[in-house]
């Protein structure tokens, strides 16, 4: 039953390391001590079967059993060691992918801040900033100014659609009241 367990074990922990080549090696070492261990144990029985207890004892108290089950129990206690290892660098690793992850993410919403305002900005320069202006120049032809002179600056768009139209009122109401005075001078052609 114990050499089952193993064989399904060491199994399990070469297909966990089989991207460690240095554990792989250490993998087969201890395969081959625990074989020997397994060979030991498997001697003790049989002497203890065929010899009695008495020549059984004796195996045992050569010690080679324990010298074998002290060199596996320091192999699997390096290769946990380096497994451990690799977990705490692997760790620091993935906290410090996380960090890097975030600072991007701050870095990128600052970016995308930054590049909302100077849109918005653009957006105030070309948009608004007529706008106030062309409100102005309503203003001033609502109270009889007729002197507005009202700048298109070959806008395409729809800020310059209302500021031609604008114009057009502009020298339309300025000729009105040209033919107004010239109505009330007595020209009536």
């Amino acid at each position: 039953r114990a050499a089952e367990q193993l064989t399904a074990g060491l199994n399990g922990v070469r297909t966990l390391t089989a991207d460690n080549p240095h554990q792989q090696r250490r993998l087969l070492t201890l395969e081959y001590l625990a074989a020997q261990r397994l060979s030991c144990s498997k001697e003790q029985i049989e002497l203890r079967r065929e010899r009695g207890l008495e020549a059984a004892s004796q195996a045992v108290m050569t010690g080679r059993g324990k010298n074998l089950m002290d060199q596996i129990r320091v192999l699997i206690g390096d290769m946990m060691e380096m497994e451990n290892g690799l977990l705490a660098r692997r760790s620091l690793e993935e906290a410090d992918s996380s960090r890097r992850a975030a600072s991007a993410m701050v870095w990128g919403i600052l970016l995308v801040c930054v590049a909302s305002g100077l849109i918005w900005l653009q957006l105030v320069h070309s948009i608004a900033r007529p706008l106030r202006e062309t409100a102005a120049i309503a203003e001033r032809m609502g109270t009889g100014d007729l002197s507005v002179e009202v700048n298109v600056d070959g806008r395409r768009d729809e800020v310059g659609a209302m500021l031609q139209a604008f114009a057009r009122m502009a020298t339309f109401q300025r000729e009105m009241a040209n033919v107004a005075g010239q109505i009330s001078s007595g020209d009536l052609r």
